[in-house]
C-alpha cells in the first residue's frame, strides 16, 4: 500500500514537469499575397496549420502532406503526432484533375519553403506574430 502511495505522489507531482503546451495556427497561406489573388483555386487550397510547442526550445519539425492519391483529402493533424514535443506543419495543396504536375509539387515546394522561411529557434516570437489578430483572421503572417 506504502509502495502504491508513493507511486501516486510521484505521479501526480511529476505531470507537470512532463506536460507539453502547444498553440495552433490555422489557414495560414503559403504562397505571398499577390499570388493568392491571382488564383481563387490556391487562395482556397494552399493553406496550412501550424501546432507548435510553447515550453520546448530548438524542437524538431515534421511537414504532414495528407494522403489522398492528389486526388482528395484535407490537412489534419495525426493523432500520433500529437503531444510528441514537435512542431507539425499539416498542408492543404491543389488537387488533382482540378491541376495537373507539376502543380501540386510546386504546392509542396512552397510550402516547405514557408516553413523553412518562418520556423524560428525563437518561439516566443513566433507566438507573438502567430497571436496577431489580423495575422490569423487574414490568413496572413508575414515573413521576417
Amino acid at each position: 500500500m506504502k509502495k502504491i502511495l508513493i507511486f501516486l505522489i510521484i505521479t501526480l507531482f511529476s505531470t507537470p514537469l512532463f506536460s507539453q503546451e502547444y498553440k495552433t495556427a490555422q489557414n495560414i497561406h503559403y504562397y505571398d499575397e499577390k499570388i493568392n489573388k491571382s488564383d481563387a483555386y490556391i487562395n482556397e487550397r494552399c493553406v496550412l496549420d501550424v501546432y507548435i510547442p510553447t515550453n520546448i526550445k530548438n524542437f524538431s519539425t515534421i511537414i504532414w502532406f495528407h494522403g489522398g492519391g492528389i486526388t482528395g483529402g484535407e490537412k489534419h493533424l495525426p493523432e500520433e503526432l500529437k503531444n510528441k514535443g514537435v512542431a507539425v506543419i499539416s498542408v492543404n495543396y491543389r488537387l488533382s484533375p482540378k491541376v495537373t504536375a507539376p502543380k501540386y509539387i510546386e504546392d509542396a515546394a512552397a510550402a516547405t519553403a514557408w516553413v523553412f522561411n518562418n520556423i524560428k529557434k525563437n518561439t516566443a516570437e513566433m507566438m507573438r506574430k502567430f497571436s496577431s489578430p489580423g495575422i490569423l483572421r487574414e490568413g496572413i503572417l508575414p515573413l521576417w
